[in-house]
């Protein structure tokens, strides 16, 4: 195993540069601050909606940066609501949450759940004037039909003209789209319908390349990575987790190489013609590799076939699928020229 202290000093790295950000160092890049901006106008005007993505997809990140900036803005009191260790989970989570919060404000609950939902409802409603509430409520792909159901009549509730009371977040892994389609169908048509779901993993994917170059540049070398590298890396990694994990993979290459800077080869070296084709995806047809090389279409289409055995051919379409990654894509490449005949 490489030594973190000996890779930092042979990058000119000031701190780990994929450890967990400070406020100040977070990547927001235009589609992470649309999701951000979204997601606070849901809780000032008391909506439902949900926040999907697999683990390491930014889930917390957003959600800790959405609460900080309710806090800054002073117009949402956002409340989280967690369910450590148990099983199954029920509405007295989220009262629970609710008066840890707020009973410094003055709120008190009964025991019995119909007068705690009303008592809930006037002190919104009442003492909360002018300050709107939120709650996030997590790994909701755990939740059961009934307390879905349950926190629809929460998100629903109003006292007087006001109907803007609580809004809601759920926030778990993307199961919580099937579930909720045959566990709760009324929840389900109200988040499809209004268009309330916002997946994680793509708020990330567009922008893999210039998350790491923030971060880089935030660890003291802005020049870590080379295009080409940031290129790759954000073909191959759909998460800011994955993003971390094979952005280290490809430095240890590079420090292996003594290079002070990450290339393309160092992300994809160990792949072979086939596996980055397949990178490259549905847009890397034969017909663009036979353009892009000179080769005709049908020697390309036997070659990577194995039909025919020639190394000099397979070299030069390797060479042709590594520049196309390292552009990030087939399609940003220059117009490719003419295919010659076989």
């Amino acid at each position: 195993m490489i030594d973190i202290l000996d890779q930092m000093a042979h990058f000119g790295l000031k701190k780990d540069p994929f450890g967990k950000a400070g406020h100040g160092d977070l990547f927001r890049g235009k589609k992470y601050q649309s999701a951000l901006n979204l997601m606070h106008d849901w809780m000032r005007r008391g909506e439902m909606g949900a926040l999907i993505g697999p683990p390491g997809s930014g889930k917390s990140t957003i959600i800790n940066d959405l609460a900080a900036r309710c806090q800054e803005a002073g117009d949402v009191r956002l409340v989280h609501v967690g369910h450590p260790g148990r099983i199954t989970v029920s509405d007295v989570s989220i009262y629970g949450a609710l008066l840890m919060e707020f009973a410094k404000d003055g709120l008190t609950l009964s025991s019995r759940s119909q007068i705690r939902f009303t008592e809930l409802r006037a002190f919104l409603g009442d003492t909360m004037k002018g300050v709107h509430v939120g709650i996030i409520l997590d790994e909701c792909h755990r939740y059961r039909g009934e307390f879905l159901r349950v926190v629809k009549e929460f998100s629903e509730m109003h006292w007087g003209l006001r109907t803007d009371l609580l809004g809601v977040i759920f926030c778990g892994w993307p199961s919580f789209n099937t579930k909720i389609r045959t566990a709760a169908p009324d929840v389900y048509a109200r988040l499809r319908v209004g268009r309330k779901v916002i997946q994680a993993a793509d708020i990330m994917c567009a922008e893999i390349a210039e998350y790491l170059r923030h971060r880089a540049r935030a660890a003291g070398n802005a020049r870590l990575f080379s295009d080409g590298a940031l290129n790759a890396l954000g073909l191959t990694a759909g998460t800011p987790l994955k993003a971390n994990a094979e952005a280290w993979d490809a430095m240890d290459a590079a420090f292996k190489q003594g290079s002070k800077t990450v290339q393309v080869e160092h992300v994809i070296g160990h792949m072979d013609t086939a596996a980055k084709k397949q990178l490259l995806g549905e847009g890397c047809t034969v017909r663009l590799i036979a353009a892009g090389t000179g080769l005709s279409k049908t020697l390309a289409g036997d070659i990577l076939c194995g039909v025919k055995d020639r190394p000099d051919g397979l070299e030069t379409i390797d060479n042709f699928l590594t520049n196309a990654i390292a552009a990030g894509g087939v399609e940003n490449m220059k117009t490719p020229r003419k295919a010659a005949g076989a």
